[in-house]
């Protein structure tokens, strides 16, 4: 992560604490221990936002009443219909193929 900041929002009180988290490098989320260390206790957050396509599950989940996963476009989407097969073999995926 490097360098990080830890940004508290306009809206925010201490009871109700509306912070990000902004790094220098790209990071996967694989702990909380990423955010305890830059002051941000996840048992105080109503809602937490990370980026990932499996790591978050993992390390926030003990700590969640509720995930929602988000299917966005990108080099990794959980769905491969976002992508254009051009060379499957057939039945791959659930997908046809020539």
């Amino acid at each position: 992560m490097a360098t990080a900041a830890l940004i508290q929002v306009e809206g925010s009180t201490l009871d109700a604490p509306n912070l990000l988290l902004v790094t220098t490098i790209p990071s996967s989320p694989n702990s909380v221990h990423q955010l305890i260390s830059n002051g941000v206790y996840v048992e105080r957050q109503k809602i937490i936002v990370v980026k990932g396509a499996i790591a978050p599950r993992a390390a926030y989940e003990p700590f969640a009443s509720l995930l929602i996963s988000v299917d966005s476009p990108g080099s990794t989407a959980v769905n491969p219909s976002w992508f254009t097969y051009k060379n499957i073999r057939k039945g791959m995926f659930g997908m046809g193929g020539n």
